[in-house]
């Protein structure tokens, strides 16, 4: 099973902030899309990881990663 997320950043905003005009949602939706850093989810995830780990006594090696041109090392955890 694969798992996937997906967001619809202006339903996103619209759900945040009801009260905005549709010119108002899709500008702030693009300018979330153009300037944020997805690399924060990719730490949320590993902290994830790491915390599963650690509760069901597991050890794992962390590849490196590439995001948009940045290098991440590879910790051992346990």
């Amino acid at each position: 099973m694969t798992y996937s997320l997906n967001i619809n950043l202006n339903e996103a905003v619209a759900d945040f902030a009801p009260d905005l005009t549709p010119e108002e949602v899709n500008s702030i939706a693009e300018s979330i899309y153009k300037e944020y850093d997805y690399g924060k989810i990719y730490d949320t995830i590993e902290g994830y990881i790491i915390q599963f780990a650690e509760d069901n006594d597991l050890t794992y090696e962390v590849e490196e990663i590439d995001i948009e041109g940045q290098e991440y090392d590879a910790p051992e955890y346990r």
